[in-house]
């Protein structure tokens, strides 16, 4: 990303010097078609995210080509200084610019997706952006800016794990049940010595046969260890308002109910919205019925604009 951030540096001035508050522009990392604008203060840091001005994202402020918000906890005066000094500086900065260099910049960003990282001991790898289903309360909105990872970023990740002090691999999206790929990413992980978790909607695990695809080199079964489902009521008739495709309900039963059989452990998402609250308190009992022992329920809040903050245009 050295290029993109030699332009932001040129685009913000003396504002990547800080404008007060003690903050400089230590870096620029992609981010999902966006980019993170690092900045640092005495090992103190804010990110500050630039959007394409098209960009469905939330923002703090926009100008014409650009929409700026940032990530982390809510800012303080500091923080919200410096994000008014950046996107001043960037308004001024984008008509010498030019609206083709402006695109291109974002289009040097269009890396896989949320890039890997290992948090808690587990390299999270995203293998795509792309979904079948459309949830409202989605925080990694599909887009067609960001490129998915080629095969050889994939297999240099999972292979890269252990040193990187990962034991485990999350391989998630978008929906990573549609790359073709991933029971040979799987097979890789296993043979790395990794536990596997697959984060999945259970569309497509709900096929029959699903994981009869899944396998080592010698043909043994290579299954994860965890199926991780978004899974969010017990009620038929509620799954198109919750995740944008109706008749799925089935389909995610038949993926819990083959993914224990074949002995992977399986959690159930429930994320609580408006729409499914008064389930909430009664969901654990009904997986318990249906599915008896084995499969566990986390409950999540509905994070939407959790991570950048959104306070409408200025």
């Amino acid at each position: 990303m050295k290029g993109a951030e030699e332009v932001i540096r040129c685009l913000l001035g003396r504002a990547a010097d800080g404008p007060g508050g003690g903050f400089v522009l230590a870096g620029v990392r992609p981010s999902g078609g966006a980019l993170d604008l690092v900045f640092d203060r005495a090992g103190d840091g804010f990110v500050v995210r630039l959007f394409p001005a098209a960009s469905d994202a939330g923002f703090y402020r926009r100008s014409r080509h650009f929409k700026l918000g940032y990530a982390g906890a809510e800012a303080d005066e500091d923080r919200i200084a410096l994000l008014d000094a950046v996107a001043a500086a960037v308004s001024r900065g984008e008509a010498a610019l030019g609206a083709e260099a402006c695109a291109a910049l974002f289009r040097s960003a269009a890396l896989p997706g949320p890039g890997p990282r290992v948090r808690d001991g587990a390299l999270e790898l995203s293998l795509t952006t792309r979904c079948n289903e459309s949830c409202p309360f989605c925080t990694t909105p599909r887009r067609t800016d960001v490129r998915d990872p080629e095969p050889e970023e994939i297999e240099r990740a999972i292979r890269s794990a252990r040193g990187a002090g990962a034991g485990a691999v999350v391989l998630t999206g978008g929906e990573p049940t549609l790359d073709p790929l991933l029971p040979r990413w799987v097979a890789l992980a296993r043979a790395e010595g990794l536990r596997v978790t697959v984060q999945t909607n259970g569309v497509l695990p709900g096929v029959e046969g699903w994981w009869d695809r899944f396998r080592d080199a010698d043909g043994a079964p290579a299954l994860p260890d965890v199926l991780h489902v978004s899974f969010h009521t017990a009620r038929p008739g509620r799954v198109r308002e919750l995740t944008g495709v109706g008749g799925t309900f089935d389909r995610k039963v038949r993926a819990v109910r083959s993914a224990r059989a074949a002995g992977i452990d399986v959690i159930l998402c429930f994320v609580v919205t408006a729409a499914n609250a008064d389930e909430a308190s009664e969901f654990p009992s009904w997986v318990a019925a249906t599915f008896g022992s084995g499969v566990a329920v986390e409950r999540r809040p509905d994070a939407r604009d959790a991570t950048t903050r959104s306070a409408g245009p200025s």
